[in-house]
């Protein structure tokens, strides 16, 4: 009887073995066995399964990938299909005997050589040594020789900048004051040049500034993304992140801090005006010239025509008009503000300036913390006379020193922002004016530091909208 019992006991442990045996089997990590995809990322399997359907559509693609980075086996068929050239033919043959001096040290020179030089011929650019850097990447996958072509021509058309940098340089400098003045001040106060090592970063497309394997990961992210500022944008995080260590190596970056890297680029592009990304896209990205010229701007550009749109849409944040008084009283746009020292033919007093803007700053705290709530300082935009308006860029160090973000002046000045608003004929919606009495006696005074608070600014504006807005039924006519 006992015995019959031990032999149960043997048999039912045996089992339980067995049972544990097959459970670590299943869960053992080897990619040839079936139950090895149940262990894959979702996403993973399903691009794999994408990619055994023969879809190479980049935005069927990018939807299944969503921001990951890819395994190293894949990217020479993905990286193709990102960049749109899969399966697309090229005239690209190699030239024999041609060796550019750049491409030395490449993995294979003559065909190095032959792709920057096709690449610069057709572009009408000259072969850069950056190209060389920036080929090595697409050189190691192993591609055909035609497909490392068209996708080195893809990538460097869509993501390198057309410009000298200089001109990304000034960029970057911009940027950096709109988002952090004190930290701008810091750099040009201690002549460190961050922006110049910055556009290294960008020029190279970030090849020989990463590591290794965190390049390749970038990559994966950049090619995956549909705007061509995200270098600089990155570039941009970088900079930034220097401000607490000035010591930082971007190499330490790792792929893990990828994705958080390039949201953060994707935040600071979203808070740059509209106007400023596109007149980036249009000089960096596609050389067309504009005709005001980056190096005459001390602080960031914006188009008169978002300044109207945002105040149509009550989006704008203060705008703080510094024309010379006559000007103002003669004509302004409602809802703008003044200092409330005396402005004269691009002259001002210094003392009573800087008394004016710290009197403006403090009656403008105070109105947005009547609610008891903390709110951080909008940003504003400077209307002057024009480009050249010495009180523009006066004023702007001014708000600067009292630590606003988001300074920024009116491309054009308030003529611009007339033509703006009589383009889209909203002259009584949008313009105070008096042609006939330069000197207003009756003009409502709008001297922030004397003080006009931001409740009367907006209610001018909101009653002039419901004057304009008011119409008799009977009149409208429906037939369109």
């Amino acid at each position: 009887m006992d015995e019959e019992m031990d032999d149960d006991l043997v048999g039912e442990y045996t089992t339980d073995l067995d049972l544990e045996a097959e459970i670590e089997a299943f869960l053992e990590d080897d990619d040839d066995s079936p139950e090895s995809s149940l262990l894959k990322p979702i996403w993973l399997a399903e691009l794999e399964s994408a990619l055994n359907d023969e879809v190479y559509d980049g935005d069927i693609l990018r939807s299944i990938i969503d921001s990951n980075c890819l395994p190293e086996e894949l990217r020479l068929k993905i990286w193709p299909a990102l960049l749109g050239v899969h399966g697309k033919r090229s005239n690209f043959r190699r030239r024999k005997e041609l060796l550019l001096k750049s491409c030395e040290s490449s993995s294979n020179p003559e065909l190095a050589s032959s792709i920057i030089a096709e690449y610069s011929q057709s572009r009408g650019v000259p072969p850069k040594s950056e190209f060389a850097t920036i080929l090595a990447p697409f050189l190691a996958l192993g591609l055909e020789d035609n497909v490392v072509y068209n996708c080195f021509y893809a990538a460097v058309s869509k993501f390198h900048p057309r410009v000298e940098r200089e001109t990304i340089r000034c960029y970057l400098d911009l940027l950096v004051q709109y988002f952090d003045p004190e930290y701008a001040r810091l750099l040009q106060s201690k002549k460190l040049d961050y922006s110049k090592v910055a556009c290294d970063w960008i020029d190279n497309m970030f090849v020989n500034c990463l590591g290794d394997e965190t390049l390749l990961s970038f990559f994966d992210l950049v090619f995956q993304s549909t705007d061509n500022l995200v270098l600089i944008f990155t570039a941009l995080v970088c900079l930034m992140n220097r401000r607490d260590n000035p010591e930082l190596d971007i190499k330490e970056i790792q792929p893990d801090d990828l994705s958080d890297l390039i949201q953060l680029a994707q935040f600071y592009q979203s808070k740059t005006p509209a106007s400023f990304l596109q007149r980036m896209r249009e000089e960096i990205q596609k050389g067309k010239k504009p005709k005001e010229d980056i190096n005459d701007f001390l602080v960031l550009p914006v188009s008169a025509e978002q300044v109207v749109k945002d105040v149509l849409n009550a989006t704008a944040g203060v705008v703080l008009d510094i024309r010379p008084d006559a000007n103002f009283e003669h004509s302004h746009l409602i809802g703008s503000l003044r200092l409330s020292c005396c402005i004269q033919d691009e002259l001002m007093e210094m003392t009573s300036l800087r008394a004016s803007v710290d009197k403006f700053h403090w009656n403008l705290s105070s109105e947005l913390k009547k609610d008891g709530l903390e709110v951080d300082l909008p940003d504003i935009v400077l209307i002057g006379r024009d480009d050249s308006d010495s009180t523009l860029f006066t004023v702007a160090n001014e708000l600067l020193r009292v630590g606003y973000v988001g300074v920024a002046v009116v491309v054009g000045g308030f003529k611009a922002i007339v033509k703006e608003i009589q383009s889209i004929g909203s002259e009584d919606l949008l313009l105070w004016s008096n042609p006939d009495n330069p000197i207003l006696p009756n003009a409502p005074d709008s001297s922030f530091g004397g003080w006009f608070n931001l409740s009367t600014a907006f209610n001018t504006l909101n009653s002039t909208l419901e004057k304009v807005l008011q119409f008799d039924e009977d009149a409208v006519d429906t037939n369109f």
